[in-house]
């Protein structure tokens, strides 16, 4: 898909649903939020930390009746689904731009660690 395609879609969506039995990040749950669409996600590892902020219902990722109780949920309650998207949309964040300079200087700050005498 596009870039424009990808974009719009996150914003014409309802929500977006990321479950995942291994992740390294969520890359896709960002995006979304970043558009005020609410996002249902596995409850752990880097997925949980990034629902912390708001915008983001978490489900045990094995559980098909929690992730067809919440999808329900957000799909037919708009008072639920207006909370989740307020808080995605009150979310801040880093610029990418901000996210590699905040890697780069760990990644600085652990290599004079390394050689300091």
């Amino acid at each position: 898909a596009s870039e424009e395609l990808l974009w719009s879609s996150y914003r014409e969506a309802r929500l977006s649903v990321f479950v995942s039995l291994v992740e390294g990040y969520g890359l896709p749950i960002t995006e979304s939020l970043s558009c005020g669409t609410p996002v249902i996600t596995s409850n752990w590892g880097s997925m949980r930390e990034l629902a912390v902020s708001g915008g983001v219902l978490t489900v045990d990722s094995r559980s098909i009746d929690e992730l067809a109780a919440a999808m329900s949920m957000l799909l037919s309650d708009d008072v639920a689904w207006g909370q989740y998207h307020a808080e995605a949309l009150a979310r801040t964040g880093a610029t990418w731009d901000e996210y590699a300079d905040e890697v780069w200087s760990s990644f600085v700050e652990d290599a004079r660690e390394g050689t300091s005498s």
